[in-house]
């Protein structure tokens, strides 16, 4: 039930789970970077796809930054200059055997340049401080390693071992990173913060890590399960009720938990849901809820006021995500190459077709 749950809901991780999603990345100035395919059209995961701007006055490609298997945007620089973007290959079963992780200025006759060639699967990565490059891969164990990249001299130092996923503050001085360790007594996942190049983690989540929990961190990107807000106070998480051992949860899909860290309060505030995403302002918490385990919806849930409500005609969204405080965006599959991606105005909600 846990597997048809995850494929009903988001139905595009039948194929690719580990790979990174070709949303919509934010720069500073509110201009949009993502891959469309040689058709223009939009699609979460693509067999090869061209670099393109989504401003206000439309879209802007960068010809050159054109990609093979599986692009997708990571990160923007802190300045607004320069775009991250990786490229993967791919094996059995669509799984990640390989990655290239590219940097490009936001300009239509840039030409991308290589930043690391990985023989192991690049997850995440980001910019980070004083010209360093934050990058998740796994090792040869299939472990996530967190490690950090001088461009200058090509040195990589390696953080921490067993992370799943990192979110880095806008300041780009704090690190939020997702742990998982089997080789306890009891398998356990742990969220951590702490401050980049300085040796002073603090714990702000632990949970077990039961076995639905672990086989779903392992087959999925992380941005299924887990966010941090940018302001540093909340963590979402969803996990399988065996997290919880009263009350009992009866329910064989994933309960998303939410963790004030200020307080130190933790409250379950959806039964069924996955997809956490903090608005950028640290206000809202939207995510993709479901009723019967088949239909999906978006919830937008206000940390302010406690309550959460449901947006109307987002029956059957695949993933969601921020393009501003006040504009959330959607991804709805057309088939399994293609998506429709949409933007909610929350202070009109309506609805619109970036893509049209």
């Amino acid at each position: 039930m846990k597997a048809r749950w995850i494929c009903l809901l988001f139905p595009l991780f039948l194929t690719g789970c580990l790979f990174s999603l070709n949303h919509p990345v934010m720069g500073p100035d509110g201009t949009a970077a993502l891959f469309l395919d040689e058709d223009g059209t939009f699609g979460l995961f693509l067999e090869t796809g061209t670099l393109h701007l989504l401003r206000e006055t439309g879209l802007v490609p960068i010809p050159a930054a054109t990609a093979g298997e599986l692009p997708a945007v990571l990160d923007w620089s802190p300045g607004g200059d320069e775009i991250l973007f990786v490229s993967s290959e791919t094996g059995e079963w669509l799984q990640p055997i390989a990655s290239t992780l590219y940097r490009v200025h936001a300009d239509p006759d840039a030409v991308p340049v290589v930043v690391l060639t990985s023989e192991a699967p690049i997850l995440h990565a980001a910019f980070g401080l004083d010209g360093r490059i934050v990058i998740l891969r796994l090792d040869d164990e299939g472990r996530g390693r967190l490690e950090t990249l001088d461009p200058e001299i090509g040195r990589l130092d390696r953080v921490f071992d067993d992370v799943r996923g990192f979110r880095l503050s806008p300041s780009r001085e704090t690190l939020t990173t997702l742990h998982v360790s089997d080789e306890l007594p009891v398998a356990m996942g742990a969220v951590m913060r702490w401050s980049l190049g300085v040796d002073n983690q603090e714990t702000l989540a632990r949970f077990v890590l039961n076995t639905p929990t672990a086989e779903m961190l392992a087959a999925v990107s992380d941005v299924v399960f887990w966010d941090a807000d940018p302001t540093g106070r909340w963590v979402a998480l969803a996990l399988y009720g065996e997290v919880l051992l009263e009350p009992l949860l009866d329910s064989e899909g994933p309960s998303l938990f939410l963790v004030d860290t200020e307080d130190d309060t933790v409250s379950r505030i959806a039964d069924l849901a996955l997809g956490p995403s903090f608005s950028p302002d640290g206000k809202h918490l939207a995510y993709i809820a479901s009723e019967d385990g088949e239909t999906g919806f978006v919830v937008l849930h206000d940390l302010d006021r406690g309550t959460s409500d449901r947006l109307p005609d987002t029956e059957a969204a695949s993933t969601c995500f921020w393009l501003a405080p006040d504009r959330l965006g959607l991804t709805f599959e057309i088939n399994e190459d293609r998506h429709r991606l949409v933007e909610v105005d929350l202070k009109t909600g309506s609805l619109q077709d970036l893509m049209d």
